[in-house]
């Protein structure tokens, strides 16, 4: 093996050429509207941790993508190696192999048990900040403790399934991630038949979505990594196992679900109507989402009139942030990220800090209110006059 080369090495052009990898990505196949060309693509990893893309068209896709496999190790000889365009590039790969049904691939035993590479990942506090950024993704690390019910969505007139897993951090904070399609016959079939293990998966490029507060979602470019042999997903596996009894209790008493509130927000210019998720929801209610299902099944209603009248007379200050993607009828939504009740002896409404989801990776509201360094905009607002609207579990 003393003609076997490293990614780096492989120049622009050579045709000739071996070199072994280990293959970190297999992504889903993938066409454009406006073109009949079809396309997968792969990233491969060599052991001085350089990577590449490789990528695979039309009618080679049949033939070679069955015999490349994620996390295996192959030889892989004579593609057709190309420069990738800046506006197509992801951060560190800049070459493209064109694997083809000329190019050679061998697979070889793997000399490491673990791949030679090295992720980042957003925490699930900080996710909130990348809600509807069509610019912006997150790579996540996480345990997937059960699997939602199959739907059948339309989009654009087209029929697509949609399936929601949850997913738990070190934190215990669940977290909703949707698969489309393809990722629900690949590695959704793959989770949900090795459920009873906790399966780790490290989410790459993923989509941070307003649905229910902050949810993760696939993309066409995103990956889904199930159990890969990296150091930080064992550390991961073992823990589940530790702490088997807390993720059993989150499945069971589906603490996943998410109690969502609607309110109408009065000040000075007018009203508003701003939809609160999860803790804050639960914080405004003083109930938790398990009571507000309980309450539902027992056909009870909850007291929210009288809430209401507590609430129609206090002033808040609240960070309320506009979703991207407005309503059916064109009407601006929004989402109330934070808020504090006002009195006279607080100061003057303040800037606040980074947008956070979850209430047990951060500082109290006041502290997040008084310490803030960063520029976002506050108001004082009071609930308006209206009914507060009907609660929702989804």
């Amino acid at each position: 093996m003393d003609n076997v080369i490293h990614i780096k090495d492989v120049p622009f052009g050579m045709h000739k050429w071996t070199s072994k990898i280990v293959v970190q990505e297999k992504q889903q196949v993938t066409s454009a509207r406006s073109t009949p060309t079809k396309k997968q693509k792969f990233i491969f990893v060599d052991a001085e941790g350089s990577k590449v893309e490789g990528i695979i068209f039309n009618t080679d896709i049949p033939v070679m993508s069955p015999r490349i496999e994620v996390y295996k190790s192959y030889l892989i000889s004579n593609a057709e190696v190309k420069k990738i365009p800046n506006e197509f590039r992801v951060p560190g790969i800049s070459a493209q192999w064109i694997i083809s049904a000329r190019t050679v691939v061998e697979e070889v035993m793997q000399e490491e048990d673990l791949m030679p590479c090295k992720f980042s990942y957003t925490e699930f506090k900080d996710l909130s900040q990348y809600m509807d950024r069509k610019d912006k993704s997150v790579d996540v690390l996480g345990i997937i403790v059960t699997a939602l019910e199959k739907k059948l969505v339309i989009r654009k007139s087209e029929e697509s399934y949609v399936q929601k897993f949850v997913i738990v951090n070190e934190d215990l904070q669940p977290i909703m991630l949707s698969m489309c399609d393809a990722f629900i016959e690949n590695e959704g079939a793959r989770i949900i038949a090795d459920l009873r293990n906790y399966p780790v998966i490290i989410g790459r490029r993923l989509k941070v979505s307003n649905y229910n507060g902050v949810a993760l979602t696939t993309w066409f470019d995103s990956a889904v990594l199930v159990d890969p042999p990296i150091q930080e997903a064992r550390a991961m596996k073992n823990w589940a196992m530790r702490n088997y009894k807390f993720l059993a209790d989150i499945v069971n008493q589906e603490t996943y679900n998410r109690c969502r509130l609607d309110v109408d927000l009065t000040d000075a210019t007018g009203t508003i109507t701003a939809t609160l998720f999860g803790d804050l929801a639960e914080q405004l209610l003083s109930f938790t989402a398990v009571e507000v299902m309980e309450h539902f099944n027992q056909n009870m209603e909850l007291p929210l009139e009288k809430l209401h009248q507590e609430l129609k007379s206090k002033i808040f200050i609240a960070h309320i942030k506009p979703v991207q993607t407005p309503l059916a009828d064109g009407k601006r939504r929004y989402t109330l990220q934070h808020y504090k009740e006002y009195s006279t002896i607080d100061s003057p409404p303040v800037k606040l800090a980074a947008e956070c989801s979850s209430s047990r990776a951060k500082t109290s509201l006041t502290q997040r209110f008084n310490e803030s360094d960063d520029a976002q905009e506050t108001d004082l607002l009071t609930v308006d006059g209206n009914p507060l609207k009907k609660t929702k579990l989804n």
